[in-house]
C-alpha cells in the first residue's frame, strides 16, 4: 500500500510444529488477518510457519485455527509461503534480507521475500520457544543465534534495505535475542520477556486439548485491534504490554535498539486503522489459564487424562505423562551434573543481569550443545530449550570452554542413562556422582 514512507513488508514467523505449540501457529494466524484488514497487501506480507494444526487428526474442527476462546477462525486465507522444511533458520535471514540466492528451498527465484527498499518499512513478528541467544525452528536443533539475528538488521540497516524497522520476539529469555540490538540504527524491537525469564501461554482449551495463544502476543494484537493507529504510538503500546503483564505479576516485557522509534504512530508500520474493526462489539481482554512455557505440557497432559472417560486410553496418557516427567528427570539430573562439573568445586550463583562476555564463544559452546544432543526430538527436545541459559551462567565465571564442552558430553552421558532399567539407571548416577566427588543420594 501506498505510503509516505514507501511500501509496508510484513515478515510473520512460526517456529514451532505440533499439537502441544498450536498456540504459536494460532499468534501468526491472527497476526496476518491484523495486518491484513489493516490494508497490507498479501503481496507484501511473508508467512513462515510449519502449517501442521489445520489438518491435524488431534484438531476437533478442521481447517479452523483460534488464537481466543471465543474468537472466530483465523487461518482462512493465511498466505503458505514457507511451510514444512521451508521454515529453517538459514532462510529466515534470506527472505527479510530479500536474499534469493540464500534460500535453500525449491524454486528460490519465484519464492517470496521482503523486496524493501530506502523508503519502506518492515514489521517483523517471531513466535515460538527459545534459548538464551535462541529462537527456535522445527526441524531438530535449528535454531536462529541473537547474534546472526543482530548482524542481519545491522547489515540491512546499512544497505539501507528500510527506513524503519519494528521487530516483536514472543519467546522464553526473548530479550536475550534483541538486547546487543544497536541503538544507532533504524531498528526497535519489543520482547515478551527479559533475557533470563521465561514467557507465558493463554486460554487452555479442555476440548482441544491444548493452549490457544501466548499472553504476550495476545495483549499487544488485542491492543492494535482496540485503537486507531494514527493516534496510538508504540510507546503506548509498550507500556501498555508493561502495565498488562504486571497486573498479572508477569515478567515485564523489554524495548530494545532505537527507542526514538517508539514516539511513532502505529500506522507507520502496522497499517491503517481497519474499517472491518469489531472492536466495539468485544468485551475487555480477559486472560486465563496464565502457563509458564515449561509448565504448558504438563497441564495439556493433565488436561486430556482428567477429561479422558476410557479407561484404556486414560491408562495409555498416564503412561505417556509418567514417560515425561522421567525425561525431564534425566535433564534435570544432567544439568545438575554439568553445573558440578564446570563450577570446579565453586558455588554458581546466578546473577541479576548477565552479559555475555563472548558472542562467537558462547556461540561456539551452543553449538556444541546441539551437537552432542543432536538426535533428540519432540519433547526430549524442548525439555533442553532451557539449557542456554545455564550454559551462560557457567560462561561468567570464566570457565573453559573446552571443559564447558567436556561438561555437555557427561551431562548427555547422564541423560542416556535413564534409558536402561531403573537400578540401571541409579548405579550410573552413584558411579558419577563419585567421580565427580557429588553427595550419593
Amino acid at each position: 500500500m501506498s505510503s509516505p514512507f514507501g511500501k509496508k513488508w510484513v515478515l510473520l514467523v512460526s517456529g514451532s510444529k505440533g499439537w502441544a505449540d498450536y498456540r504459536h501457529q494460532a499468534d501468526v494466524c491472527r497476526a496476518y488477518q491484523i495486518m491484513h484488514r489493516q490494508g497490507i497487501l498479501d503481496e507484501q506480507i511473508v508467512v513462515m510457519m510449519y502449517d501442521d494444526i489445520a489438518d491435524n487428526p488431534e484438531n476437533n474442527s478442521p481447517r479452523i485455527i483460534k488464537n481466543e476462546p471465543l474468537g472466530g477462525d483465523v487461518y482462512e486465507g493465511v498466505p503458505k509461503d514457507y511451510t514444512k522444511a521451508d521454515v529453517t533458520s538459514s532462510n529466515f535471514p534470506a527472505v527479510l534480507s530479500g536474499n534469493k540466492s540464500k534460500l535453500s528451498t525449491g524454486n528460490a527465484s519465484s519464492r517470496k521475500v521482503i523486496q524493501s527498499n530506502s523508503k519502506d518499512t518492515i514489521f517483523v513478528y517471531m513466535t515460538n520457544h527459545g534459548g538464551s541467544g535462541l529462537f527456535s525452528f522445527p526441524a531438530a536443533h535449528d535454531v536462529l543465534h541473537s547474534e546472526d539475528l543482530v548482524n542481519t538488521l545491522t547489515e540491512m540497516a546499512d544497505m539501507h534495505k528500510f527506513v524503519q524497522l519494528v521487530i516483536f520476539v514472543e519467546s522464553c529469555y526473548s530479550g536475550s535475542m534483541l538486547k546487543n540490538l544497536p541503538h544507532n540504527i533504524p531498528v526497535y524491537g519489543i520482547t515478551a520477556s527479559p533475557p533470563d525469564k521465561s514467557s507465558y501461554a493463554a486460554f487452555h482449551d479442555r476440548w482441544r486439548g491444548t493452549y490457544l495463544a501466548d499472553v504476550y502476543s495476545a495483549i499487544w494484537m488485542d491492543f492494535v485491534e482496540r485503537n486507531e493507529l494514527e493516534r496510538t504510538t508504540f510507546e503506548e503500546l509498550f507500556k501498555h504490554l508493561s502495565f498488562e503483564l504486571w497486573r498479572q505479576n508477569l515478567p515485564r516485557c523489554q524495548q530494545y535498539g532505537n527507542t526514538g522509534l517508539s514516539k511513532l504512530p502505529l500506522s507507520s508500520v502496522l497499517g491503517t486503522t481497519s474499517h472491518e474493526r469489531v472492536v466495539f462489539a468485544r468485551k475487555e481482554l480477559r486472560l486465563t489459564h496464565l502457563t509458564v512455557s515449561h509448565e504448558v505440557r504438563h497441564k495439556i497432559y493433565q488436561g486430556k487424562i482428567e477429561s479422558e472417560k476410557q479407561g484404556a486410553m486414560k491408562r495409555d496418557l498416564e503412561t505417556a505423562y509418567e514417560e515425561y516427567k522421567k525425561k525431564q528427570r534425566s535433564m534435570a539430573k544432567g544439568v545438575e551434573i554439568f553445573k558440578v562439573h564446570c563450577s570446579k568445586g565453586r558455588c554458581l550463583v546466578p546473577k541479576e543481569q548477565r552479559e555475555l562476555t563472548s558472542q562467537s564463544d558462547f556461540k561456539r559452546v551452543t553449538e556444541s550443545f546441539r551437537e552432542i544432543f543432536w538426535d533428540l526430538h519432540d519433547e526430549m527436545l524442548e525439555l533442553t530449550l532451557p539449557v542456554p541459559q545455564v550454559l551462560l551462567e557457567v560462561m561468567e565465571f570464566n570457565v573453559d570452554v573446552e571443559h564447558i564442552i567436556e561438561g555437555i558430553a557427561l551431562m548427555r552421558t547422564v541423560v542416556d542413562t535413564f534409558i536402561p532399567p531403573a537400578r540401571t539407571r541409579r548405579r550410573h548416577i552413584r558411579r558419577l556422582r563419585r567421580e565427580l566427588s557429588m553427595p550419593v543420594e
